[in-house]
């Protein structure tokens, strides 16, 4: 096997003018420990197929920045080799050559195969506690759930939604669902990828990570079972209630419902985000396991990014 090994500047590199564009990324550079996610990432094998293999670190970086700035694999293969901030970012040298798409392709296709988004994800978290940005899992955590839409005819692993909007118009959504736990700051601890199909019950266990003091949620969670299950783990139920037949919810009920949905709306502002600027909303693969994979690294970048504006902004730091 053999690597190439291209972090070391170039004359090239020397001559180009420190614009400070080119250091928008910088803050996020210096923020994480690349070399834990390093080892995480050595999971991977790269096998040797007559070319000199990337580190798995540097395309891991690419894999990031397409995610961040919502690209196709031949659109990042452009961007590699005309973006200066992106070759800084990835510490790729101005004389030496870009992975090509089908590169970039064959790497994602391992983190799909190891599943390697969770561990990532969950390495980045720990690092974002240890610099006292993010409360460790947080304390109050939010779940909810997303549709995601494929194309239909072209993904036979998706499957049909159906749901009853506000005004009481019926929909259906061909594709995905993705559940999120958040805390209250809008880092995501947790995360799910399934079909359309399941309802949001069914992964409500998945959700839960250790720490949660107090979980909100909608009412589409609310069941006796998982009453049963928060009390059980000592966190406390602050989950839409919800009227029963022939016995509609009280004034208080009602009024903790509202309360509780000023709390919620954090989750709806991370889906809001990841949806409009990362693409979250339009599944851009074929299959569940590589849609999951993207939608893991769209909520890794969703916290770098928040991290980021935490670090820009005077804000209490945990304890």
């Amino acid at each position: 096997m053999s690597i190439k090994h291209l972090t070391q500047p170039s004359l090239a590199d020397g001559l180009v003018h420190n614009h400070r564009h080119l250091r928008e990324l910088d803050d996020i550079q210096s923020l994480i420990d690349w070399s834990e996610i390093a080892q995480v990432l050595n999971a991977i094998e790269i096998k040797d197929t007559g070319n000199r293999a990337y580190t798995s670190l540097l395309m891991f970086k690419i894999i990031l920045l397409q995610t961040w700035y919502n690209l196709s694999d031949v659109q990042m293969e452009k961007q590699m080799a005309r973006d200066l901030m992106f070759r800084r970012f990835t510490a790729l040298p101005l004389d030496a050559p870009t992975p090509d798409h089908s590169t970039i392709w064959r790497f994602r296709e391992k983190l799909v195969k190891l599943q390697l988004h969770k561990p990532l994800l969950d390495n980045i978290n720990v690092q974002l506690h240890h610099k006292r940005i993010k409360i460790k899992q947080g304390s109050v955590a939010i779940i909810d759930a997303t549709l995601i839409k494929a194309h239909y005819g072209q993904d036979d692993e998706a499957t049909w939604a159906t749901k009853t909007n506000s005004k009481g118009k019926t929909e259906s959504t061909y594709g995905y669902k993705s559940h999120i736990n958040v805390d209250e700051d809008g880092f995501v601890n947790s995360h799910t990828y399934n079909t359309a199909a399941p309802h949001d019950s069914q992964v409500f266990g998945e959700l839960i990570v250790e720490g949660n003091q107090a979980l909100y949620g909608d009412c589409a969670f609310q069941s006796a079972k998982h009453d049963e299950l928060l009390q059980t783990l000592g966190i406390d139920n602050r989950m839409h209630e919800k009227a029963q037949r022939n016995k509609p919810l009280t004034e208080q009920q009602k009024q903790n419902n509202r309360i509780r949905s000023t709390i919620r709306n954090t989750v709806e502002r991370v889906y809001g985000q990841t949806k409009r600027h990362m693409g979250l909303g339009i599944a851009k693969y074929q299959g569940k396991a590589r849609n999951a994979l993207r939608a893991g690294m769209i909520y890794l970048c969703h916290n770098l990014k928040t991290a980021r504006r935490f670090m820009a902004t005077p804000h209490p730091k945990s304890v």
